[in-house]
């Protein structure tokens, strides 16, 4: 029973602590909107990567200002950290940014939004989460109780928070203070409360046996909660002005939501009595099932990806005799000269038809650095399909391109 005591008491320690960080927070954000800053040049990347950087070293003094007996050991803490960041900055970001450029569709449709906050953010960060503490500290003697399944995994998430919020920092080179102090920090305590869960089942799956359940049931979990903040906070964004009130709003929602419950799990796995490392089945078996799931997820967003990227509309236009099939998140514009013009607002590339007929075609036909056009001959009729932007944006679009002109019907 004492032991029950003392660990209740080393898990409220720190609770208290971090609702006084979080408190400390919202004052400094509230101070920032006072001077009304915006970060640019040296202050953004010096000011900015503090920023990114602050809430994750606040978080780790809880570990290591404690003096209790049941303190995890430094080194391990300190392992888990550095492992998490490895695996976000070289696995997480790349696979959800570059892979699945989710930033580029992410926002087309809400069901595809939806499908992709779980599938590939959630699924992927809350591997990774599990993956930093599963390959360091999980088999070792020192994940000795319940409460370190969740003690650890939010240090792991401490370090892919640090990861998200440099991303987040440095993508926008012009950053409103207050609302960057509110992001990083909505961050950091959503990352560590879906961690708390991931953790709980690493606790139970280690003393309590079943890890063959409780390890897929926790990362399931997990990224599902993960997967719905996303997809919340980003209708949030979608839908409102990004301003100090919305993001005060979306904390103080996640607050009394989550964080309860989150709190209840934290003291029901602090209360459990010390018991026996169980025999389970194969470390090995159980890791290649969450593995398993993982890559089952990734490969359901991949599908979901596609299918974003692939919706089409339909153009026709009787009076030019012009009809084509166009991207559904491309844009309809209008230029001088054009009969029909399209803008993807990813990649600032603009698709435009322009018919020329007896006149000089030197003038017509855009001068850009970087730059395609098609030719059709119809009749009497001449149309020019033109395309023109950044290198990157060109390959990116290669396939749409060629299928946007596939599409194309002249009468």
């Amino acid at each position: 029973m004492t032991n029950q005591i003392q660990t209740a008491r080393w898990w409220q320690a720190p609770v208290t602590r971090i609702a006084g960080m979080t408190v400390g927070l919202l004052i400094a954000v509230g101070l920032t909107q006072i001077i009304q800053a915006r970060l640019e040049g040296l202050s953004h990347f010096v000011i900015g990567g503090v920023i990114a950087i602050l809430p994750a070293a606040l978080w780790l003094t809880i570990f290591y200002f404690q003096n209790r007996a049941l303190t995890p050991p430094k080194a391990m803490v300190k392992e888990v950290f550095i492992a998490s960041i490895l695996l976000a900055a070289a696995v997480g970001v790349p696979l959800v940014r570059s892979m699945f450029r989710i930033q580029d569709w992410f926002d087309l449709s809400v069901l595809h939004e939806a499908l992709g906050a779980i599938l590939i953010v959630g699924v992927t960060q809350e591997f990774l989460k599990f993956a930093a503490v599963r390959w360091t500290v999980y088999p070792t003697e020192h994940f000795r109780e319940h409460l370190d399944g969740i003690l650890f995994a939010v240090v792991a998430s401490l370090g892919y928070t640090t990861v998200l919020n440099l991303y987040y920092v440095y993508d926008n080179p012009s950053l409103d203070l207050a609302v960057g102090v509110i992001r990083v920090t909505i961050t950091t305590l959503s990352q560590a409360a879906f961690a708390c869960v991931l953790g709980y089942f690493l606790g139970r799956a280690k003393f309590e046996g079943d890890d063959i359940v409780q390890l897929p049931k926790g990362l399931v979990l997990a990224a599902l909660l993960n997967g719905i903040f996303t997809f919340g906070r980003e209708q949030v964004n979608q839908k409102f002005e990004i301003n100090l009130l919305n993001s005060l709003f979306i904390v103080v929602a996640f607050a009394a939501v989550v964080l309860p419950g989150i709190f209840a799990l934290m003291q029901r796995a602090a209360m459990q009595p010390p018991r026996k490392i169980l025999e389970t089945r194969s470390d090995h078996f159980v890791a290649w099932v969450l593995i398993g799931i993982t890559l089952v997820a990734l490969g359901a967003g991949w599908y979901v990806k596609n299918s974003a990227e692939n919706r089409t509309r339909a153009f026709q236009s009787t009076a030019n005799g012009i009809s084509l099939m166009f991207p559904a998140y491309w844009s309809q514009g209008s230029e001088e000269g054009a009969l029909v013009a399209f803008s993807d607002p990813r990649g600032s590339t603009t698709f435009v038809s322009r018919p020329r007929a007896g006149m000089d075609m030197s003038a017509s036909v855009p001068v850009v650095v970087i730059g395609e056009d098609v030719l059709w001959l119809k009749g009497q009729k001449l149309f020019i399909f033109s395309r023109q932007g950044d290198a990157t944006a060109f390959a990116r679009l290669e396939n749409i391109w060629r299928n946007l002109l596939a599409s194309v019907r002249l009468d």
